[in-house]
């Protein structure tokens, strides 16, 4: 009574009335619907958007088959020779057209080692110290060869100090290809590597021009009866000069030097298609290499056999090795080749310049190989 007797003297303080039970569950239930009702009509609203799309895709893939059946019945086939620089892997590919014969190197052997394959041994990713770099290439060179060989660097200059950024105290910030990249940098640090291995009575040499054939010369002048002699690199430039030069010679080899002592030894016989020995530097240059083009969309070896299934070519291809072949006779030869291979493509335009500059590259490229032109 006295709490009644208070609410009515002072109303202020009246408490508020608490929603009942059912009220509370009408509420919750309104807003539920609510919500409901929105999402359907933001799911509506969705899938309108997802037809719109998929309407357009499929118009947009409608316009692309008719693109596409109009580039099958009406546009020209790619050009059939690639102009952009040959990559390495690609070269490297002919190498499945030599099989290793079982030979191991001795101590008493004679090595005669590419100077760009040593360069390019060690990797490093950056703050590399140059004394401790020359001194892992003259170890490398000690633990492998001893003292009986002869390095051959190519086409590097002498005196190119005042170029370079940096002596044997110094240390390299740079990565490996970064360093390379720089020619001044580069050659200096040969310079370097030949001082140090000097000092151990290690033969070193520059040369220029036409470093391959000139390798391979070194180390036929080197063959003897008592010791084996070893032309040492990666590049498969060596192999193919030295199958074609040391034919009619014994005790000299190729040895493919891999990681730390893994090998692979190849003989001048180690070509698998005895009938195209030959014509074995057209076959790598005509097929691709440092200085020629590569054919589109065929692999290296896929053009080889293409090649070696038309063995009546092999006396065409010899006039390639002809020092004094003249060039209307080269062309004429070279576009008969190449309609052979490719009997439904019919040589016009910018197909045929390419294919005349190809055979250009070709012959030039073999004579610098056998030593006619540097």
């Amino acid at each position: 009574m006295v709490f009644a007797w208070l609410r009515k003297l002072f109303p202020r303080f009246k408490t508020k009335k608490t929603p009942s039970k059912k009220f509370r569950q009408e509420q919750r239930l309104t807003i539920n619907q609510l919500i409901e009702q929105e999402n359907e009509k933001l799911e509506k609203c969705v899938q309108e958007k997802v037809s719109i799309l998929q309407i357009q895709l499929q118009q947009l893939k409608d316009r692309v088959k008719q693109f596409d059946d109009v580039e099958v019945s009406s546009a020209k086939p790619l050009l059939l020779f690639d102009t952009s620089e040959v990559r390495s892997h690609i070269k490297e590919q002919f190498y499945a057209n030599f099989k290793p014969v079982k030979v191991v190197p001795e101590s008493n052997d004679y090595f005669v080692i590419d100077g760009t394959t040593l360069l390019y041994k060690f990797c490093w990713d950056k703050k590399m110290s140059v004394d401790t770099l020359i001194k892992t290439y003259v170890h490398y060179v000690k633990e492998h060869y001893k003292g009986n060989c002869l390095i051959i660097f190519n086409d590097y200059v002498e005196n190119v100090d005042h170029e370079a950024d940096f002596d044997e105290s110094s240390t390299i910030f740079t990565s490996e290809k970064i360093f390379h990249s720089k020619a001044a940098d580069r050659i200096h640090l040969v310079q370097l590597i030949r001082k140090e291995l000097h000092r151990y009575n290690f033969r070193t040499k520059f040369v220029k021009g036409e470093g391959t054939s000139q390798i391979v010369e070194a180390a036929i002048q080197k063959v003897n009866k008592k010791y084996k002699t070893w032309i040492v690199g990666e590049d498969i430039d060596l192999l193919v000069v030295f199958a074609t030069k040391a034919q009619n010679l014994d005790n000299i080899f190729m040895l493919r030097q891999g990681n730390g002592f893994k090998f692979q030894a190849f003989d001048a016989k180690s070509f698998i298609h005895p009938g195209m020995q030959s014509i074995i530097l057209f076959l790598h240059a005509f097929s691709g290499c440092d200085t020629t083009f590569y054919f589109n969309n065929r692999g290296k070896n896929v053009l080889v056999r293409k090649l070696i299934k038309k063995s009546h070519l092999v006396p065409y291809a010899e006039k390639f090795y002809n020092e004094y072949s003249n060039d209307a006779e080269i062309v004429n030869i070279g576009l008969n080749i190449v309609q052979e291979l490719f009997p439904d493509r019919e040589l016009t335009g910018l197909d045929k310049l390419r294919t005349i500059q190809q055979i250009h590259r070709t012959y030039l490229q073999i004579q610098s190989w056998l030593g006619n032109y540097r």
